[in-house]
């Protein structure tokens, strides 16, 4: 149970080509999981097998990228419960 103002911190990936055995959650999965909370969803991070490849190499190319919202793999969620929820 989450007490008044406590916030639910997710990190997860959406995608993993490279393992067909696992699925990752995604925006609207999320909602599902946490009724009650107050989503706040960005995509984050580099695609981790592009980000081993470039970043090596180039932190600025990497950088670049990673703005890209099609190569960003994982979300990452804050869940606030709102007023009057439990």
């Amino acid at each position: 149970m989450l007490g008044p103002g406590g916030v639910v911190l997710w990190y997860d990936f959406t995608l993993n080509p490279r393992n067909r055995d696992t699925r990752g959650i995604n925006r609207d999965e999320l909602r599902v999981l946490f009724p009650g909370l107050r989503p706040r969803i960005r995509r984050v991070t580099l695609a981790p097998p592009l980000a081993r490849l470039i970043a090596p190499r180039s932190w600025l190319a990497a950088e670049l990228l990673e703005r890209v919202p099609v190569l960003r793999t994982h979300l990452l969620a804050t869940l606030r419960l709102t007023r009057g929820v439990e």
